[in-house]
């Protein structure tokens, strides 16, 4: 399928480490079973309300829709960044862009020392192979640590610059021919689509007639890639200016990936284990489609139109169904590895997810954050706190806290407030990580300290 040419204070006494439970399929954590095949899918720059299970409306994912069906969707996911590397740093360390190399660079860091998702299961005996898309994914930046095999070649040319990157056809078709080669031994695959980024250039036949409402005004083209009060110069297509046209091009691209998706879901499961396998897709961050208006661009910020992401999970013995707490892309590794009964990493920040959600317990409030080009945002509940990390000029700033409601994931209102969140966040913005840690191992002077910063909630 073408495309369109033309178109260092930490919580050290109340980090005890918790345990990895059971495998939620029986036996899972003997030595002497072999253990599920694993499958993490990522989509570059895809906003969580672009998909049907989401909110988007029929049509819009199909395929993704009906694999939500069968797993367990998480409505509030937050991404870790509001760009690729270190969002997937994140998902892959189980750390927040403060605790890992990568920090909030995209591209100018490598990933070093943390142990990944990856080191830990090629440790454990698997087979492990990657294909990515994204040219921030390259193997130079250190995302090929653990993998037996990182496919990260990048044919094609964007449109607009000279960004190489790999169509969904190309990497679900080699991520389908690997998964047919495999044997006796438990296999992880990554998968990384990149289609959603832009410029939007779907394959024409694609993209649906767009009926501009009366009042719709036209956006100029930019002489720059932020997409502040106009069209970023990457993403402008032919003579087009009008916002509905754009978002009619972004939404046939999750139509595309889609697809490559459902195809690359079929292929798994048609192997002899594929059934059983653990299957989780999610995104590196979301796009923005004219809130506070900024147009067709990420890295910015990091309010809900970028950091809400898809992440749904299917796993034997885990009940399909949506779970509406606050979770974050630090979670996706500690539950992956929790379900299929290895221990958890060092130094992670995240939480295992499937032992709450067997167990029927609503996930640990936190405060949970999201890091952008020149800002920081502290999310918790219904509310997120931004704090501006340098101003225009790139000089850092002071501390200037802003409270939000978190409305929809194209608008938020001023909110009141939220003492915990601020104190979190300032805790953060001075490089002082919370790690995760068991309340059960805190006495009563560190359980009052932890709901002071915000960590806990009050009694």
């Amino acid at each position: 399928m073408g495309r369109d040419p033309h178109t260092s204070w930490r919580v050290p006494a109340a980090i005890a480490g918790v345990l990895a439970l059971s495998a939620c399929t029986p036996g899972a954590s003997d030595e002497s079973t072999r253990r599920s095949d694993v499958v993490l899918v990522t989509i570059d720059t895809l906003r969580a309300d672009a998909l049907g299970c989401y909110g988007a409306g029929e049509g819009a994912s199909p395929r993704i829709d009906a694999f939500a069906r069968s797993g367990m969707l998480f409505e509030r996911a937050l991404a870790a960044a509001a760009s690729t590397a270190p969002s997937h740093a994140s998902i892959f360390t189980a750390r927040t862009v403060r605790g890992h190399s990568i920090g909030h660079h995209n591209g100018s860091t490598r990933l070093v020392r943390a142990p990944t998702l990856a080191t830990v299961l090629d440790d454990a005996g698997y087979d492990t192979a990657a294909f990515v898309s994204n040219i921030m994914l390259r193997r130079q930046l250190g995302f090929d640590r653990g993998f037996d095999l990182y496919d990260d070649e990048l044919p094609e040319v964007e449109a607009n610059r000279i960004v190489f990157e790999r169509l969904a056809e190309h990497t679900a078709s080699r991520s389908i021919a690997w998964l047919e080669r495999r044997d006796e031994r438990p296999f992880f695959l990554w998968a990384h689509f990149n289609d959603p980024h832009g410029p939007y250039t779907p394959p024409p036949e694609l993209v649906r007639p767009v009926v501009a409402a009366p009042d719709e005004a036209p956006l100029p083209v930019l002489s720059q890639q932020h997409g502040f009060e106009g069209i970023p110069d990457y993403q402008a297509i032919g003579g087009e200016h009008l916002p509905s046209q754009y978002r009619a091009r972004y939404a046939a691209e999750v139509r595309v990936v889609d697809e490559w998706f459902g195809r690359l879901l079929d292929a798994l499961d048609a192997t002899p284990r594929g059934r059983a396998a653990l299957v989780v897709l999610t995104a590196d961050h979301g796009e923005s489609m004219g809130a506070e208006n900024v147009w067709f661009s990420h890295g910015h910020a990091g309010t809900p139109d970028i950091a809400h992401v898809p992440l749904i999970v299917r796993a034997p013995g885990l009940t399909p169904g949506r779970n509406a707490d606050l979770v974050h892309h630090i979670d996706v590794a500690p539950t992956l590895l929790e379900l299929i009964g290895l221990p958890r990493m060092s130094r992670q920040s995240g939480v295992a997810l499937g032992r709450y959600l067997r167990e029927g317990r609503a996930i640990r409030v936190r405060t949970l954050f999201v890091e952008a080009d020149s800002e920081v945002v502290a999310y918790r509940g219904e509310h997120f706190v931004r704090q501006p990390t340098e101003d225009a000029l790139g000089t850092p700033v002071g501390w200037q806290p802003r409270v939000f409601r978190w409305d929809s994931d194209a608008a938020w209102s001023p909110g009141e407030a939220v003492p915990a969140v601020e104190a979190g966040l300032r805790f953060y913005v001075s490089g002082r990580e919370p790690l995760e840690f068991s309340e059960e191992t805190l006495d009563d002077a560190q359980r009052g300290r932890l709901r002071a910063l915000g960590y806990l909630d009050p009694d």
